[in-house]
């Protein structure tokens, strides 16, 4: 969810773009509003599981999504 800090309006929001199931375990914004998203997802049947960072640009586009999985 994109909000805005001085009014409190939701700008927008963003879903996973997985299928797997997933959490954000940080968030960070950089000077320009680009988002950064660090988490972990796992396939509803247990067998793969993995770790990413996604940067989305200001208009909550997926500028790219860097993953890693775990043995």
């Amino acid at each position: 969810i994109k909000v805005n800090i001085l009014n409190g309006d939701v700008m927008g929001v963003k879903t996973n773009p997985t299928s797997k199931k997933g959490e954000a375990q940080d968030v960070a914004v950089d000077s320009s509003g680009n988002i950064y998203v660090v988490g972990s997802e796992i396939k509803s049947d247990g067998t793969e599981k993995t770790v990413f960072v996604r940067k989305f640009n200001s208009g909550l586009t997926l500028a790219w999504n860097k993953f890693w999985y775990i043995p």
